[in-house]
């Protein structure tokens, strides 16, 4: 289906809204046969998800883990994580390998893509993620936005922030 739509149409985002880790039947190889269908598919971006945070098996990881987990994720990938609502409470920067935005260009045309995730891991106090500040998405759009704007015609939020958060995201001139 994919091949059949890139042949038909110019301008094409192949996105992915996360999840990786820890879903389905294929979650112990975490995101290792995930990756290799993405990467074949030859996305364009992803998001981080909240159990994109978690180290299998659920609940057992640590911050080391998990920083490892997306490290080894990040380096067997062709395409951007982006996270533009995680900061390292330590550094107070985004988390390590994962990008805020990304832009593209389609037949002159900048198209910026912001990158927004779940609260659920600080809200429900995961162990994986005590080193991580979660920032409320529609905060974290508006920050981003002046600095992505000025770089781009098109805004696209690539969001997995949840319904209500995408509702309220979605009021954003």
């Amino acid at each position: 289906m994919i091949e059949n739509v890139r042949n038909e149409e110019e301008n094409l985002l192949l996105v992915d809204g996360g999840d990786v880790f820890l879903r389905g039947e294929f979650q112990a190889g975490q995101g290792e046969l995930e990756t290799s269908l993405l990467k074949a598919l030859d996305y364009d971006a992803m998001v981080l998800w909240n159990n994109d945070f978690r180290v299998y098996p659920a609940g057992e990881g640590t911050q080391d883990s998990r920083y490892e987990q997306l490290k080894n994720y990040h380096r067997n990938v062709n395409f951007p994580i982006l996270t533009g609502n995680v900061i390292d409470r330590e550094t107070g920067k985004y988390i390590q390998n994962v990008k805020p935005w990304k832009s593209f260009t389609y037949n002159g045309v900048k198209v910026g893509m912001i990158g927004l995730t779940s609260m659920k891991p600080e809200i429900r106090g995961w162990n994986d993620v005590a080193d991580l500040d979660f920032i409320e998405p529609v905060e974290a759009l508006n920050d981003l936005l002046p600095e992505v704007s000025e770089k781009s015609d098109i805004n696209i939020v690539l969001s997995h922030a949840g319904n209500t958060e995408d509702h309220k995201l979605a009021q954003v001139p």
